[in-house]
């Protein structure tokens, strides 16, 4: 990476409807309002609607947003939709390095068409995954799939999504939840949902 003279790396996050959103907007906030400002400056940039109810003027506004904040690296949060109209929009805003994070994929979701799935499991997501400068995903699992292992040019160690209320039930006492010093602690935190395949 190159040396910042005097300045802090700017990253922007993008990301679709926030009104909408799950995990992953978790995981962006927890970034955006952790340490890591001390070091990093940051912006995020709202897609705002599904990707079909995108219009001209949408783009237009999307690629506005990423030029007027001059990102050193365009983080585009997920694949999908989302992920393919981030892609493009930071292409065309002549970003400098855009990283991909991976959270899920368009064909694996199960209310879809056997049409869409088609298209984003064959071209729409191998093009983004090809594309993209750096790519990562959120669990170990998605990064073994052939498509990441196949399409991803720079593939970068997995990272999990933030869970802030793992740290908010650390700092507990132990004595709170009837446990005491000796008592093991797991905590599992999953979104089991059959449209995520």
């Amino acid at each position: 990476m190159k040396k910042y003279l005097n300045t802090k790396p700017k990253i922007m996050h993008y990301y679709t409807d926030p009104i909408n959103a799950g995990g992953p907007l978790t995981y962006l906030q927890g970034i955006c309002e952790s340490s890591l400002v001390e070091k990093y400056e940051f912006s995020v940039c709202y897609q705002q609607k599904a990707v079909m109810k995108l219009t001209v003027s949408d783009f237009r506004r999307i690629i506005r947003e990423i030029k007027t904040f001059n990102p050193d690296i365009l983080h585009v949060h997920g694949l999908q939709g989302e992920g393919f109209v981030g892609l493009i929009c930071g292409k065309l805003s002549g970003c400098k390095q855009i990283l991909m994070t991976v959270h899920g994929m368009e064909y694996e979701t199960q209310t879809n068409s056997i049409a869409r799935k088609f298209i984003f499991r064959y071209i729409i997501e191998p093009y983004i995954l090809r594309k993209a400068d750096m790519v990562y995903c959120v669990c170990h699992d998605a990064e073994k799939k052939r498509i990441i292992q196949k399409n991803a040019r720079y593939l970068y160690p997995y990272i999990h999504n933030s869970i802030p209320e793992i740290v908010k039930f650390s700092q507990k006492p132990r004595s709170e939840f009837g446990l005491g010093d000796e008592d093991i602690i797991v905590v599992v935190v999953e979104g089991l949902q059959s449209k995520k395949g």
